[in-house]
């Protein structure tokens, strides 16, 4: 081959997995990092993010093998999948404050999507369960996809899997924060405006599919840094909050926001959307009260 034949395939191949990696992150997915660890982490993107591969896994278990305890799942994105501990400590949580054993399952995937969470429940088994379905106005943002949701063979999640991402060993600085904070009301929140209604409407199907198996659905607040934030999200709060309490309101199902009882610390998320170790030994507890108040609301425990 001469050396101009050989530039041009170079070339070309580079164009083709350039053009892959777009298609990927205009799907919805979260763009790769601009670093050496790029090419890896595109070549991830085109299989899924490891978390939404745990979800997948997790949902066809529990379809083969339907837990014989109360069962509680819950769908949101990387903010949700950060919030607690582990399943299983998150599990004996619930189970202590319900009085009986209880299943679990943390379902958080990065960029996750009502649409994708609406495609899992498809899924579910036929058993009693409670959904809690996290928002924040990061699940707003989504452009609509309607891609495939297939999953894996029944088996256990592989043992090494870790849920976090972020630790309190490394967390932004202060002007970090501040500044993600103003690029998400300069860049995103006009994104958050142009592709609410699609996302709403989502959410609503959403919970239609849940009604419509017997499952529990319930919107949920997910954490956020308030104490970064403050009032630079306010507009979006509104919009979206008074939509969801509109639809907990026609379906008649609960709506819980306890993100300021937890009187979170700056210092407790590592940007601010993702809680590290301390905050999520706040946010677990009532998360976990909540879900124990749920099964017995739906006589999925024993009443105390």
């Amino acid at each position: 081959m001469t050396l101009s034949r050989h530039v041009t395939a170079v070339a070309l191949c580079g164009i083709m997995v350039a053009a892959c990696v777009a298609f990927v992150v205009a799907a919805g997915a979260a763009p790769a990092p601009a670093d050496a660890a790029g090419t890896a982490a595109a070549a991830r993107l085109l299989t899924g993010t490891a978390d939404w591969r745990h979800a997948r896994q997790v949902v066809a278990d529990l379809k083969a093998r339907p837990p014989k305890t109360p069962l509680v799942v819950m769908f949101g994105t990387s903010t949700t999948r950060e919030s607690t501990i582990t399943d299983a400590s998150w599990s004996k949580a619930i189970g202590r404050a319900a009085g009986t054993p209880v299943t679990a399952y943390n379902l958080g995937s990065t960029n996750q999507t009502f649409t994708q969470g609406r495609k899992l429940v498809r899924h579910l088994p036929e058993v009693p369960a409670v959904v809690l379905i996290g928002i924040d106005v990061v699940r707003f943002v989504a452009a609509p996809s309607d891609a495939a949701v297939t999953l894996p063979a029944p088996g256990p999640p592989p043992a090494g899997y870790d849920q976090h991402r972020y630790s309190v060993r490394r967390i932004l600085g202060a002007a970090k924060k501040q500044a993600l904070v103003r690029d998400w009301v300069k860049r995103r929140y006009p994104v958050f405006l142009k592709n609410f209604k699609h996302n709403l409407a989502e959410l609503r199907l959403l919970i239609e599919e849940c009604r419509a198996r017997g499952l529990h659905p319930v919107l949920i607040e997910a954490p956020r840094n308030t104490a970064a934030i403050k009032s630079a999200f306010n507009r979006a709060l509104r919009k979206y909050r008074t939509s969801c309490r509109g639809l907990a309101a026609k379906y008649g199902i609960p709506y819980i926001d306890f993100v300021s009882a937890c009187r979170f610390k700056n210092q407790e998320f590592y940007d601010v959307w993702h809680v590290v170790e301390p905050g999520r030994r706040k946010w677990q507890p009532r998360l976990s009260a909540h879900a124990a108040r749920l099964l017995r609301r739906y006589g999925m425990v024993p009443e105390t």
